[in-house]
């Protein structure tokens, strides 16, 4: 589960610490049937074109890297040709009140009054913690990990990433903090409560499920995480959608039948699909007014639903771009 939602959604244990809703998925509504070539991920880099406005691009991006990993010059590079940096959510949050209020109502909503051990039982319970514990970023919320809803916990989860990887050096965290150090404007495609309400529209009984399946196949994931890291890192782009899919299909196998579809249903047409459809008016008004560079996970690019293609049926023309390697 976390390889996935490491290539379709910025983690949020970080966000949480530091500082349009989607329709709930019917289990019985046919899942998506996706053409991952459509078209071929040559690149990470896509140029967005369209007559009388500036050229934007489109950065598709993991959400995690090695602990000690740094910036590009080519990537800073990327970022300089641009007039703006706009990512899924906004990576370094203000401390406005206003800022403050909606991270205090998030964390008001993240907390259940009934036990998350008790729903889970003590045995994966057990195993969650020590998930949450892997990783220093990660460890605060073992400790009030009985206090989640299962979606949150979900969540927190899939922020998770083994000891020595870190969302604080993924592509769009590096970004926004080379953007705040040149003074470049920073946009966003979503906010936090659009997020969530993609997790908080499920029944619970179904995060449950999604929980413990994340839970069973996690020593598997640990290893996916660095080979699809390894895979970005050496640009070797064609090869992330296999791997993501054979996650899926083994997490899949992990989920109780009965869920099995609504699990399938709800990673691509509301992690990807829908959130794709919602960004799509930002980015044409963003994209119209300045060249903006959008940085978002690269499972979001490909596939007739893509942001890549939608575009395209959108009048404008996007073409690769040589790869840009994110890290030194």
């Amino acid at each position: 589960m976390k390889k996935l939602l490491a290539c379709l959604l910025v983690p949020l244990t970080a966000l949480a610490l530091g500082a349009c809703k989607p329709a709930s998925t019917s289990p019985d509504s046919k899942p998506a049937e996706l053409n991952w070539q459509q078209p071929k991920l040559t690149s990470n880099v896509w140029k967005i074109s369209k007559e009388g406005q500036p050229d934007s691009y489109l950065l598709g991006t993991i959400h995690m890297g090695q602990t000690n990993q740094t910036l590009s010059s080519d990537a800073l590079k990327l970022l300089q040709s641009t007039d703006q940096l706009t990512t899924e959510v906004d990576a370094l949050p203000d401390s406005s009140p206003e800022t403050k209020k909606m991270y205090q109502k998030y964390f008001k909503e993240v907390m259940s009054t009934e036990p998350l051990s008790r729903k889970l039982g003590k045995t994966d319970f057990r195993l969650l913690q020590e998930i949450y514990s892997q990783n220093e970023e990660s460890r605060p919320i073992a400790k009030i990990a009985d206090k989640l809803h299962p979606w949150a916990a979900l969540v927190f989860a899939g922020s998770a990433f083994p000891q020595g990887y870190s969302a604080e050096t993924g592509a769009d965290m590096l970004l926004t903090n080379a953007a705040v150090d040149i003074n470049k404007p920073r946009g966003s495609l979503e906010s936090l409560d659009d997020v969530t309400a993609i997790f908080k529209a499920q029944p619970e009984e179904t995060m449950i499920n999604f929980l413990k399946a994340s839970i069973k196949t996690n020593k598997e994931e640990t290893e996916d995480i660095k080979k699809l890291h390894q895979a970005y890192s050496d640009g070797r782009f064609e090869e992330l959608i296999p791997l993501l899919e054979e996650t899926e299909q083994r997490t899949l196998k992990r989920v109780d039948a009965k869920y099995a579809k609504a699990m399938s249903d709800w990673l691509k047409n509301d992690l990807l699909i829908r959130r794709n459809q919602a960004w799509l008016p930002k980015i044409r008004k963003q994209s119209a007014k300045q060249s903006t560079l959008f940085a978002v996970g690269i499972a979001h690019l490909p596939s007739e639903k893509g942001l890549i293609e939608l575009l395209r049926q959108e009048g404008y023309r996007v073409t690769p771009e040589p790869k840009v390697l994110i890290w030194q």
